[in-house]
C-alpha cells in the first residue's frame, strides 16, 4: 500500500511539475509576443507621424512670445494666446529698440533665454 502511495505521490508531482513548466514557458511566450507587437506599433506610429508619443503630460514648448499688456510685459505661450506669465516690468524701463520689438511680440525658443531676458531688465 505504502509503495502504491508514493507512486501516486510521484506521479502527481510529476504532472504539477509539468503544468507547471508549461504555464511558465506560455507565459513568457505570451509576454515576448506582445512586446514585439507593441515595439512593431510604435515604430509603425512613428514612420507615420514622425513624433513619439510617451506616457505623461509632456508637451514639446515651441517658445514664448514677449508682449506689452496696459504698459507691462507679459509673456504668453506659442499659440499667442495662453499667458504664460504676467510681470510688474513697466514696458517703458526698456530700452527703445527692446520696446519696438516686444510691441510687436517678441519671440524668445527657450525658457532659459526667457528668464534671462527678464532677469536682465526685471531690476
Amino acid at each position: 500500500m505504502r509503495k502504491y502511495f508514493i507512486g501516486f505521490f510521484s506521479i502527481i508531482l510529476i504532472v504539477f511539475s509539468v503544468i507547471t513548466v508549461g504555464y511558465q514557458l506560455t507565459y513568457k511566450y505570451t509576454n515576448t509576443k506582445a512586446q514585439q507587437s507593441k515595439e512593431q506599433m510604435l515604430t509603425e506610429r512613428i514612420e507615420k507621424s514622425g513624433s513619439i508619443s510617451t506616457k505623461g503630460d509632456a508637451v514639446k514648448n515651441n517658445g514664448y512670445y514677449i508682449s506689452s499688456l496696459q504698459g507691462y510685459i507679459v509673456v504668453y505661450c506659442d499659440d499667442h494666446k495662453t499667458v504664460y506669465e504676467v510681470t510688474d516690468i513697466p514696458i517703458n524701463s526698456l530700452p527703445k529698440d527692446i520696446q519696438e520689438k516686444v510691441m510687436n511680440s517678441m519671440y524668445i525658443e527657450s525658457a532659459e533665454e526667457l528668464y534671462q531676458f527678464l532677469e536682465n531688465y526685471s531690476s
